[in-house]
């Protein structure tokens, strides 16, 4: 991740009243899965929600990206007990991941008032983006 994605996700984490809008405006040209997730979090409506984590789920080109995007779905779709299996997996793999450490700490969207509806239009994506990793893995 580049060093000014990794500084501005550290100012949204850590409460800087200007990350917000400055994550919603790199998110425009960025394919910084993280960076995608983050302004998903932020930007307040759920159809708006889904298109980030549509696209953070095609630019997802790792293991830890694409379970990010599972982590923010499941934290959006208020299914705590997902987001809760999903966090514990990460973090054991991935003890330094600030952001989906941050993502667990805020519960569901139930609990923050964000949202209850992204349903399946984000993962339908994500299972089409994973399919075409998988026969792109089997072609090479």
């Amino acid at each position: 991740m580049p060093p000014d994605i990794e500084v501005l996700l550290l100012r949204l984490i850590g409460g800087d009243a200007t990350a917000p809008s400055e994550v919603l405006d790199g998110a425009r040209t960025t394919d910084s899965p993280a960076l995608l997730v983050a302004a998903a979090l932020v930007c307040g409506t759920p159809a708006e929600s889904a298109g980030l984590l549509t696209r953070a789920g095609q630019h997802a080109a790792t293991t830890r990206d694409r379970q990010l995007v599972a982590i923010a779905t499941a934290h959006l779709q208020d299914d705590a007990d997902l987001l809760d299996a999903l966090v514990r997996d990460h973090l054991s793999e991935h003890p330094d991941h600030i952001l989906a450490a941050w993502i667990a700490s805020r519960g569901t969207a139930a609990d923050t008032g964000t949202g209850d509806v992204l349903v399946g239009e984000v993962r339908s994506s994500i299972e089409a983006t994973d399919a075409s990793f998988d026969r792109a893995s089997h072609d090479t």
